[in-house]
């Protein structure tokens, strides 16, 4: 019988022509304002009569006047108590029937209810805080974006048009180490976007009052990656297995971040799918070959050390390679090349450091590292901010 009541309950009866997300809001204050002013006449109560002694404490009930005994009485005494229970029982009842007639009946008895979720304080609080900014390159341009919104026309089950926010990520492969998943694979999407819960104020307030939710200012963030040179890096990869991380030397910016096996944002949108790239433990996609793994120097360092000869004035040096491999020291094992004797083009012929370079040529660059010592490669380190471990 409640619950029909509740059913046929017009709120705008009550409340007049308030909007109608303010009815179970107003409703729900109303509650906890009833609920402190009984915790403070409690209090009041015990602070009050904590000491305080009834004068017929020491007389015996049969003693007493039949007039006062009856006074002193269970029932007489609780008959105040009994009233406020009912009126308190009542309403609380009537805010969680309310509540129950908001959340599960009202979409579908009173059609003012189906337009509330495009304008209910509510929901966009939860929007706006959920909302991400849009990834733009280094260029900022709308147009290139890495990660953006767009409205996507769609239509519900009675054919109604509607509308709703897609998230768009044209570059999900070339970009996907970096934007990240839902799940393991975090990235720019889960750290630049984190969800605020900093806010104190009760939202029932906030509804009542219909104070809109603050904005969140300089919510897009600018990269510094360029959109072009990463399609570039990532088309180089294409069939190979490695990454390319491209730099600017003069102030430290990120360029471009490229690595292969990579896999599609939209291959990774539930569990299951995440799991599956997960087990392809030949190609491990999900991991980035640019920031997850690790490497020995390698070949990279024959820049350093081709530095460090144009730093000593030994660029002109002409070095040659052996078949046999280079050995720096009596005993020691040989330094060969890729193929275990001399690196093509050139072979075993006299090399110049531009050659050398060219052929990435391990006999020429550890021939120099032996002809620069070990001050001037420790000088060079510290220039470039590598310290020398003792």
């Amino acid at each position: 019988m409640f619950v029909n009541i509740i059913l046929q309950f017009n709120p705008s009866q009550f409340f007049g022509n308030a909007p109608l997300e303010r009815y179970p809001a107003a409703l729900s204050l109303i509650y906890l304002g009833g609920m402190a002013f009984v915790a403070f006449l409690l209090l009041l109560f015990v602070i009050f009569n904590r000491k305080r002694k009834s004068p017929f404490a020491a007389e015996s009930d049969a003693d007493l006047p039949d007039e006062v005994r009856k006074r002193l009485g269970s029932r007489s005494a609780n008959r105040a108590l009994w009233i406020f229970r009912f009126v308190f029982v009542a309403c609380a009842l009537a805010i969680f029937g309310f509540h129950t007639y908001w959340a599960m009946y009202a979409a579908q008895k009173d059609p003012r209810f189906q337009v509330l979720s495009k304008r209910d304080i509510r929901v966009k609080r939860a929007g706006v805080s959920n909302l991400r900014g849009w990834i733009l390159d280094r260029s900022g341009d709308l147009n290139t974006a890495f990660a953006f919104w767009r409205i996507e026309k769609t239509k519900d089950e009675k054919g109604r048009e509607d509308e709703k926010l897609v998230r768009e990520m044209p570059m999900d492969r070339e970009m996907a180490h970096l934007l990240g998943t839902n799940f393991g694979t975090l990235g720019l999407e889960s750290s630049l976007f984190k969800h605020k819960t900093d806010d104190p104020t009760p939202e029932a307030i906030d509804v009542v009052a219909q104070t809109q939710p603050k904005k969140d200012e300089a919510k897009d963030v600018r990269l510094t990656l360029d959109r072009d040179l990463q399609k570039f890096a990532y088309e180089q990869l294409k069939d190979k297995r490695g990454a390319i991380v491209v730099l600017n030397p003069q102030n430290g910016e990120v360029l471009a971040i490229a690595s292969n096996p990579t896999f599609s944002l939209s291959e990774a949108k539930t569990l299951d799918q995440y799991r599956a790239l997960e087990e392809n433990i030949k190609d491990k996609p999900l991991i980035s070959r640019a920031m997850g793994e690790y490497y020995v120097p390698g070949s990279t360092f024959k820049t350093f050390t081709m530095m460090a000869a144009f730093r000593a004035g030994r660029q002109n040096e002409i070095l040659t390679s052996s078949g046999g491999g280079y050995v720096p020291y009596k005993n020691s094992r040989a330094i060969t090349d890729a193929n275990g004797g001399c690196e093509p083009p050139y072979g075993c012929a006299p090399l110049d450091i531009g050659q050398a370079f060219e052929a990435s040529s391990n006999q020429f660059f550890s021939q120099m590292a032996v002809v620069l010592e070990r001050n001037r490669l420790r000088e060079t380190a510290q220039l470039l901010g590598i310290d020398a471990v003792e």
